[in-house]
């Protein structure tokens, strides 16, 4: 069996291609290097948009947290409010009540109030009503 001979041109071509083929893994691999400082660099920035979005989400949180403070607040505040509005109105009606009760049971009033001789006197002038003419002369008034 003989040996294979190569020409200068073949051997050439070889070396050409060799070098060829290492060009483009130097550029490959620069390619790569790049690709992986831009990939680097955007979960960076992918990092810095999740934190600035936890924050916002955390301040957004913190302004509902006191918004609904301040809400039950404003309704526990409300409350008292009208709690001590109707224990006003409670002690006044006890008050009305008390004062209506000691004037129903003043024997006096009572007795003054059921008297026929009051009403007879009684002016229907001072309580709104037509006045009559007074010295019992109903011509006096023609």
């Amino acid at each position: 069996m003989s040996k294979p001979t190569y020409s200068d041109a073949e051997w050439q071509r070889l070396v050409k291609l060799q070098q060829q083929i290492a060009e483009e893994r130097r550029d490959a691999l620069a390619k790569v290097m790049r690709l992986e400082r831009q990939e680097s660099l955007l979960r960076s920035r992918a990092g810095d948009f999740i934190a600035r979005d936890y924050k916002e989400i955390a301040e957004l949180e913190d302004l509902e947290r006191r918004e609904k403070e301040e809400s039950e607040r404003l309704e526990k505040e409300r409350k008292a409010r009208e709690e001590q509005e109707n224990l006003q109105k409670q002690r006044k009606d006890v008050e009305y009540n008390a004062q209506l009760a000691s004037m129903s049971d003043d024997p006096s009033l009572t007795q003054m109030l059921n008297s026929p001789s009051f009403w007879e006197n009684f002016d229907s002038a001072v309580a709104g009503g037509i006045p009559s003419p007074t010295g019992g002369n109903q011509s006096s008034s023609q």
